[in-house]
Order: structure tokens, then C-alpha cells, then sequence
């Protein structure tokens, strides 16, 4: 449900802050748990809802398990190990973890991530009015190249409301001779 969607995405926020932190730039949306098995992924985003920490999720290799921080007396489901992080570290090249830091990303992550969800409001607001900019530049773009070009619907709104199309050819609109 929510909570479980929401655990999910404040261990991606840590993961991603802890690797922003150790100078890893442009990481395209997702790729955060690169390094981490898919298979154990899965456990950590279900342990997270059984009242594991992020903390102990991500670095001490010991969700839900014994000596793993718990809060809301739940305890996790999901298997002790390799940390999240140190995999996610050791197959960037990365150096582990160092004192305290763990503790320091877990805490940014939480306090980050009321303000990921208020901006993911946006979305639904100004969405279509973003695509159309973009789609408009990017017919601009074309025609300038020397394209003709047109702005249509690629499908009905039922369908999906990510519809926009451009068409773009040399000569496409221009009348026969």
C-alpha cells in the first residue's frame, strides 16, 4: 500500500544521497539500487513497511532481523546480509561506509522526503502544459532544420493522456506541383 510505497521511496532518496554525497552525478531515476540483487530488493521494500528503518534497511545489512533498529515493534521480513549500500558501493567502485554516515543519509532521507512528495503534486498540474513546451520546442527545432512539421494527437486521451505526436518530413505538407 502507501506506507510500503512510501518506505520504497525514502531507501531509493538515501540511496541516492549517499551516492550524490560520494560524487555520483547524473543517475537517471531508478539506477540508485544498481549493485543490489533484484532479488533482495524486493525483501528490503517489503521490510521497510514491517517497521525496519531505512537505516537499518540500507546499512546494516540486517532488516528486521537481530540487532537491527526497529520502530513500531513490527519487525521486518527479509534476510540479514550485505548491506543495501555497501553492494550498491562496492560495485561502483566506492569505498564503504564511514562512521556515522549511515546514520547522517538515513536522516537527510527522512527530512528530503515530505518535500520529494509535496513537488510530485506538480505533476498532475502543470504536466501537460510541460510536455506541450517541450514538444513545441522541439518541432521548432525541426522546422528550423528545415522539416515540415505538425503537432497532432497520436491517439485518443482515453487511451493515454501522454498523446502528443509530431510529424515531421521534408516536403510533407507542401502542396504537389
Amino acid at each position: 500500500g502507501v506506507e510500503r510505497g512510501l518506505g520504497t521511496r525514502e531507501a531509493r532518496l538515501a540511496m541516492r544521497i549517499l551516492l550524490r554525497k560520494r560524487g555520483v552525478r547524473g543517475l537517471a531515476p531508478g539506477k540508485e539500487m544498481e549493485g543490489v540483487p533484484p532479488r533482495r530488493r524486493g525483501k528490503g521494500t517489503k521490510s521497510v513497511t514491517g517497521g525496519t528503518t531505512v537505516k537499518s534497511l540500507l546499512f546494516d545489512g540486517n532488516p528486521g532481523g537481530e540487532g537491527g533498529e526497529s520502530e513500531g515493534g513490527g519487525g521486518g521480513r527479509g534476510g540479514g546480509g550485505e548491506p543495501y549500500a555497501a553492494a550498491a558501493l562496492a560495485w561502483r567502485g566506492l569505498p564503504p561506509l564511514a562512521p556515522g554516515e549511515a546514520e547522517h543519509v538515513a536522516r537527510a532521507a527522512r527530512a528530503a522526503l515530505p518535500c520529494l512528495r509535496r513537488l510530485e503534486l506538480l505533476d498532475g498540474l502543470v504536466g501537460d502544459a510541460v510536455e506541450l513546451a517541450v514538444n513545441l520546442d522541439r518541432a521548432c527545432v525541426l522546422e528550423e532544420a528545415g522539416l515540415d512539421v505538425r503537432l497532432g494527437r497520436l491517439f485518443p486521451r482515453e487511451v493515454s493522456p501522454r498523446n502528443l505526436a509530431i510529424y515531421a518530413a521534408p516536403g510533407l505538407f507542401s502542396p504537389p506541383h
